[in-house]
């Protein structure tokens, strides 16, 4: 078959014949072209011809097949897109940002399935406060809360005396129902230099503790106080400060 390459209706023709002789890896092939020669993607179509071959269906770069894993997840297509994410893993430099973005799909898929293995990969690599927040939150959304609390623990070893990634140990314990090693924690920020956003979560997190421990007038206090330093940041936006 004489193919023009810019012809992408040729490619497409050729993934389908291709299809009909039950050769669905060079299909693929011919489907990536006809999508690098200006043909736009069909989801519904892709994911119906070429299921367990979607990621080598589409243009080999990062941000094609994070768009690519965006868009499954959004039809249910879970472990096609946790591969799309893996696949632009793979391909990127740095690998960090494709990490946590790959991490960042699963969470707000509320995909349980791909998480762990997603934190699992992002902490191993992990180069940043935000980056082992992100692993420790999957980590727990994926039902490996113990391993979500190390992924803190190996990110203060890293960054000694970071806010956020003590406030997100806080929250995580106080989630998982270990009151008293999150009032640790929280009791530790007061010796910690944190800006005001800080210290509103940490008295927001605090109340949520005290709630959860029966104490309800120091949750009421703790709340007032997160009131009185939101008012004093807003007062500040105002200001220009």
């Amino acid at each position: 078959m004489r193919r023009h390459p810019s012809n992408w209706q040729t490619h497409r023709l050729a993934a389908r014949v291709l299809l009909s002789l039950r050769r669905p890896t060079q299909a693929a092939l011919e489907y990536r072209l006809a999508l690098q020669s200006g043909m736009q993607l069909d989801l519904v179509e892709l994911t119906r011809l070429l299921a367990g071959h979607v990621v080598d269906a589409v243009p080999q770069s990062p941000a094609r097949l994070i768009e690519l894993s965006r868009s499954l997840y959004g039809i249910g297509h879970v472990a096609e897109a946790d591969a799309a994410a893996q696949r632009a893993v793979e391909l990127a430099d740095p690998r960090v940002p494709v990490l946590m973005e790959r991490a960042k799909l699963a969470l707000e898929a509320h995909a349980t399935a791909p998480l762990p293995s997603a934190a699992r990969a992002l902490v191993a690599e992990a180069d940043s406060p935000e980056a082992y927040v992100l692993a420790a939150r999957a980590f727990a959304a994926g039902g490996a809360p113990a391993d979500g609390n190390r992924a803190i623990e190996r990110g203060l070893h890293a960054f000694p005396g970071n806010v956020e990634l003590a406030l997100a140990g806080a929250e995580l314990h106080i989630a998982n129902g270990d009151l008293a090693a999150a009032r640790a924690i929280l009791s530790r920020l007061g010796k910690i230099s944190a800006g005001l956003a800080e210290r509103q979560r940490a008295e927001e997190l605090l109340a949520d503790l005290e709630e959860r421990a029966g104490d309800k007038e120091a949750a009421t206090m703790a709340r007032l106080r997160a009131r009185l330093i939101a008012k004093k940041r807003q007062d500040m936006t105002f200001s220009g400060q």
